[in-house]
């Protein structure tokens, strides 16, 4: 653990060197983000007490007026932060990768052959070139962020409101999360056996088309030898990313069906608890809605 906060704080720095205006730009879309999906949760509930309220239709107009405006002026906000950030993070991305190329460059002119440093550049690079992992890590820091100040807000709500309904979430949601941990760490497991078994099957693809060894390939008849390597490494390939995406699939499957075990619970407490006349309307949308964003989070 402490070695990729390490990792993290390492690449947090090297971002700002590459663009100062990105980390300030993520971090007001955090907070646009917090209102957003705050304003999900209590927004409806509010709607329909306002709706059931003996208020004047003119003052009820304006209320509700004021509600959605104030919402939809989040929203615009929060899509107009979220074009600009896209652009700074692809501009901090093409600088990365420069300084990635920069790097390399630099490299000792033996260490450019020996197998135990491709591997590892590799191992490295591809994640950052084919998969955009640094583009996804730094677009994921409002999301987290904003998550992290969700659940503390909407656990707040929720132990307040009903201790058990909390209890209830909380734990099918630790199971699903550890459950999500075990089977990320067989993703990470099969991700990372395929950069080396790529780069000999490019290899071999890029000698069969090379005109240097044509002439080699038909005086000594390496035709089929070389055709039965190409397929085994090809079979090889398929099966570690059969192996990988199974192990999403998996994880995906999980995810939905701990989602259906929440709500089936969930609305089940809720609807006992409203048919017990314990609470209305509003409260059963405000209590559900905190639930699975509290969840979702």
């Amino acid at each position: 653990m402490k070695k990729r906060f390490r990792t993290f704080l390492s690449l947090f720095k090297e971002v700002n060197q590459l663009n100062k205006k990105l980390i300030p730009l993520q971090l007001g879309l955090s907070f646009l983000t917090l209102i957003t999906s705050l304003a999900q949760v209590f927004v409806p509930s509010l709607i329909i007490i306002l709706l059931t309220s003996q208020t004047e239709y003119l003052d009820l107009m304006i209320k509700l007026i004021g509600v959605f405006g104030v919402v939809l002026i989040f929203s615009l906000l929060t899509r107009w932060v979220e074009r600009v950030v896209t652009v700074e993070v692809s501009v901090m991305n093409d600088s990365f990768q420069s300084s990635i190329s920069k790097n390399l460059m630099k490299v000792p002119y033996e260490k450019v052959e020996d197998p135990i440093f491709i591997t590892k550049k590799d191992t490295a690079v591809t994640p950052i070139t084919q998969y955009g992992t640094i583009h996804g890590i730094i677009s994921a820091i409002p999301k987290v962020v904003q998550a992290f100040f969700t659940i503390f807000t909407l656990s707040i709500v929720l132990s307040r409101l009903n201790i058990w309904i909390f209890v209830m979430i909380f734990g099918v949601t630790i199971i699903s999360f550890m459950m999500n941990t075990v089977m990320m760490k067989v993703e990470t497991r099969e991700a990372k056996t395929s950069p080396k078994g790529n780069r000999i099957y490019v290899y071999y693809l890029r000698m069969m088309r090379s005109k240097d060894i044509a002439k080699d390939v038909r005086i000594y008849h390496m035709t089929d030898l070389l055709m039965r390597k190409i397929r085994t490494l090809f079979n090889d390939y398929i099966e570690s990313g059969t192996s990988l995406y199974r192990a999403i699939d998996l994880r995906a499957l999980v995810n939905r069906f701990s989602s259906i075990v929440l709500m089936i619970l969930l609305y089940g407490f809720l609807f006992v608890q409203l048919m017990d006349g314990l609470i209305d309307i509003p409260l059963f949308i405000l209590f559900a809605n905190t639930s699975l964003a509290f969840s979702d989070q």
